[in-house]
């Protein structure tokens, strides 16, 4: 951060977050694993966040999918005296659940009656970062369903993000909960390509789809988005730079992808003017953010 001139930092733990235990079969110990490591990283987490007020912020995660723990634990994270979670993260698949499996409906419901007793602008945020795609078997057991022999990172996860986008739209989650604003990882992955052929299947709510899509879905730069991939969200879908947000992927990017070529991609963007990268950088993250992040208001523009 210090390195590249970053304020603030919005954390989450990412892949795997508390599924580390897929392995295991006996599925009552798996859970209560997965119930304490979430706990256990939240805590770190808030931790960290308390001691460095200024420079993190963070999103809680959960023992998905088990929803009524997950649920249980949010409202202890958010019920913290002190620095308290501005949001949640989730998988793009949990267990091989998506996110737009109506299992996790009491948990979006949860969140949506929070953001009317909160009155934090009228907003949750859910931020939605790949990992590996699973299936869960006949007999329990949990495999990894990658087709493919090359590491997710270099396209396998792209995809999760669009069954991902995919499972949320099918199930009209979006609309059932129009509180929730999705934070999305990759510049929305594979989903650009495929969004025009996947609506055909949803007439009824595509027109809604596309319009939340524009305002309520924010993607960031982690990649490399910026300046090609970016094009099949703007030029395909027509998203405004408005949702555009700066993401780092760290420590994912880290070993394969310059954190320098993320930024250089942005910064010599041709097809934006100075203050559209400003607000890419920086100033849509304070306003996605708005109400959440004190240190975010005070900054001028």
């Amino acid at each position: 951060m210090s390195e590249h001139h970053i304020a603030h930092s919005v954390l989450c733990v990412s892949t795997p977050q508390a599924n580390a235990f897929l392995t295991e079969r006996d599925e009552v110990l798996r859970k209560k694993k997965t119930v304490a490591l979430a706990r256990l990283l939240n805590s770190f987490t808030a931790e960290l966040c308390r001691i460095y007020p200024e420079r993190f912020s963070w999103l809680a995660i959960m023992p998905l999918p088990h929803v009524e723990d997950s649920i249980t634990e949010l409202k202890r994270m958010f019920g913290m005296v002190g620095k308290q979670p501005v949001g949640v993260g989730v998988l793009t698949n949990h267990e091989g659940m998506y996110p737009g499996d109506e299992t996790f409906d009491p948990l979006w419901e949860y969140l949506q009656e929070r953001s009317a007793k909160t009155g934090s602008d009228g907003r949750e945020v859910v931020f939605v970062h790949p990992t590996e795609p699973i299936m869960k078997l006949d007999d329990g057991r949990l495999i990894n369903s990658r087709p493919s022999p090359l590491r997710s990172g270099l396209g396998e996860f792209y995809f999760e993000t669009a069954r991902a986008i995919s499972s949320l739209t099918a199930s009209s989650t979006f609309l059932k909960f129009p509180s929730l604003h999705f934070r999305i990882s990759h510049g929305a992955g594979a989903f650009p390509d495929i969004s025009e052929r996947f609506l055909l299947g949803f007439p009824n709510i595509s027109t809604a789809a596309r319009e939340a899509y524009k305002t309520r879905f924010w993607y960031d730069s982690a990649g490399p988005v910026w300046p090609n991939q970016v094009k099949g969200l703007t030029e395909g879908m027509g998203i405004p730079v408005s949702q555009m947000v700066f993401g780092t992927d760290y420590p994912y990017g880290i070993g394969f992808w310059d954190v320098d070529a993320n930024i250089d991609g942005l910064a010599w963007a041709g097809e934006l003017r100075f203050e559209e990268k400003e607000k890419v950088f920086w100033g849509n993250a304070k306003e996605l953010w708005r109400g959440k992040i004190a240190v975010l208001d005070g900054m001028g523009e």
